[in-house]
């Protein structure tokens, strides 16, 4: 399984579509209520019509702060409906004038009769502000109930907006019911979408990481990974006299690319699994791109095959034979050009084996640097904690003649990653947060990102999306 973005969640629209749904969200200020409602307007306004009433701010601020809607949303349904002191001097249709409660809901039940493609969705936000406007006490519900009267009577939709996030009354009167928070998770903001309930929709997954970056709502949630049908070669993203990652957008984090003579560590969180694999094969892939031979240790279970399946037909089968080699622990006589083969009992051994056979790909291939990858924990299962270390500290010593690039993949309770942190010329870290796989540096330092994957252009495509 991959993580992948999409706008609003699908069991909302689905919901939604039907007609005569009544939606609940719920959130603190900035939570992002109002970039979901605004989202949830455009979509239903494909099949139906979407108004979207404001009754805290101006829609000229509105269109300032989200300038999407400009090109998605007709600026007739986007409604203002403050109680202002002084004249408004947007147009008379983007005004939504009332005196009182009966005079509001009046106005509502016309907007909705005039709509010419149904069903109609209409969102109130907030409600807190319009039962304000209205001299309503924040307990009494008949505003809440008319304007379930009205939907149901109409065939139409009513998302409220509160700036509320803890059990409501009026939980128990809509159909469906999503909170969102904004949490700070190991000092860096992670936004959670929460589907309370959504009446006639099963929610088999009820919690959501999601970004408002760009003033657009993007959820994320897993998807198969699949291998691409026609595989294409993957662009060449270059980094100027540093080594690119493969990522543009890891490349953005690490000033264009790693290092040369870099030693990067790469930690892999609990429950992440196998996602790390994700970053490491465009990497692969990018290092045979610009000629650089790549040395592989896998972390445990992971196969050579896998490797070769997932960057040889992305790179060729001959350049893969040529610049990658991959270390496997049998006492057998090499099947394969890019297979090193080596005994695993003595660790000085092994480790002149592997510099020698650097050594000879370089003087091969022209190449003036040798990028190496390491499965710490396989280093740590054949060798113990002790010499894992030795070999480890002898490498990074290595790297800093500018011939060496290493990237070594540490799992969640390694005894050497505290060791390895401090070797470090870049440290990022993996961590599983409600299903979906996040990244973020601890040298350097930066925010959250959601670790998204794609191969529908025929090669891996892997982003991190900013959690803004």
């Amino acid at each position: 399984m991959v993580i992948a973005s999409f706008d609003v969640p699908e069991e909302l629209v689905r919901a939604l579509s039907k007609g005569n749904f009544s939606l609940l969200i719920k959130g603190l200020a900035g939570t992002g209520k109002t970039t979901l409602a605004l989202e949830l307007v455009r979509k239903m306004g494909d099949a139906g019509t979407g108004y979207y009433v404001s009754t805290r701010v101006s829609s000229k601020k509105l269109f300032k702060q989200f300038p999407w809607i400009k090109e998605n949303i007709p600026e007739e349904n986007i409604l203002d409906a403050r109680k202002p002191q002084i004249p408004a001097a947007m147009p008379k249709y983007v005004l939504f004038e009332y005196t009182d409660e009966p005079d509001f809901l009046r106005a509502l039940y016309a907007k909705i009769e005039s709509s010419k493609k149904r069903p109609t969705t209409i969102v109130i936000d907030s409600l807190d502000a319009l039962k304000t406007n209205l001299d309503i006490p924040m307990d009494d519900l008949r505003i809440e109930k008319a304007l379930l009267e009205i939907g149901e009577a109409s065939n139409s939709n009513i998302i409220f907006i509160v700036e509320r996030s803890e059990y409501l009354s009026m939980d128990y009167l809509v159909d469906g019911v999503v909170t969102l928070t904004r949490e700070i998770i190991n000092g860096r903001l992670v936004r959670k979408m929460i589907l309370e309930k959504i009446r006639g929709e099963e929610i088999k997954k009820p919690t959501f990481i999601f970004t408002l970056k760009d003033g657009r709502f993007r959820h994320f949630r897993e998807i198969p990974a699949l291998f691409p049908r026609k595989v294409t070669k993957p662009p060449l993203i270059t980094s100027g006299n540093r080594i690119s990652t493969g990522i543009e957008d890891l490349n953005d984090l690490v000033a264009g690319g790693f290092e040369r003579g870099s030693f990067n560590l790469l930690e892999v969180g609990k429950e992440a699994g196998l996602y790390y694999l994700w970053i490491l094969r465009p990497f692969v892939a990018s290092l045979v791109q610009h000629k650089i031979p790549v040395m592989i240790l896998p972390c445990e279970g992971e196969p050579t095959e896998e490797i070769r399946r997932w960057i040889a037909p992305f790179v060729g089968e001959e350049n893969f034979s040529t610049y990658v080699r991959i270390v496997e622990f049998r006492e057998v006589e090499k099947s394969e050009p890019y297979i090193i083969r080596i005994s695993g009992k003595n660790i000085d051994e092994d480790y002149q084996l592997v510099l020698n056979e650097a050594r000879r790909l370089m003087g091969m291939t022209g190449s003036r640097q040798v990028a190496v990858i390491v499965g710490v924990d396989t280093l740590e299962y054949h060798y113990g904690v002790h010499d894992a270390h030795k070999m480890l500290v002898l490498t990074s010593v290595y790297s800093k003649t500018g011939n060496l690039l290493v990237m070594a993949v540490a799992k969640y309770g390694q005894e050497l990653i505290k060791v390895l942190n401090h070797m470090a010329t870049t440290h990022f870290k993996l961590e599983n947060i409600e299903g979906t796989v996040m990244m973020y540096g601890l040298i350097p330092r930066t925010e959250m990102y959601a670790v998204t994957v794609t191969t529908e252009k025929g090669y891996i495509e892997t982003h991190l999306v900013p959690i803004e």
